[in-house]
């Protein structure tokens, strides 16, 4: 047996590698095209990506900072064109490339 003998093991692993590649990246139906599909259709991947930043400024570490109008001004500035970046993201990149969504991968 090549492998227990650490004779062609590295090939194995490449072997390995590229059959998990193939499995998680370019499989439609169970890959991660289609988990990013039904975590976009269900919503859990906005939640997931804005739950707490949205909670940030009710704890009670954090409001010291959220006192301050500057920082508020700036974070509410900032937190606006994450809000942005994840909306674009979950309506035209994380889905796969076709006619309807040229901007999917």
């Amino acid at each position: 047996n090549r492998s227990s003998s650490g004779v062609g093991s590295i090939d194995i692993v490449i072997k390995m590698l590229l059959d998990c590649y193939s499995e998680f990246c370019e499989n439609n139906s169970f890959g991660i095209a289609s988990y990013l599909g039904r975590r976009i259709r269900h919503g859990t991947f906005e939640g997931t990506a804005t739950s707490e930043l949205h909670e940030l400024a009710e704890r009670e570490e954090y409001q010291h900072l959220f006192l301050c109008s500057d920082f508020k001004k700036e974070f509410d500035i900032w937190h606006r064109e994450y809000d942005e970046m994840i909306e674009t993201l979950k309506k035209s990149v994380l889905h796969i490339k076709s006619r309807k969504k040229p901007k999917g991968s």
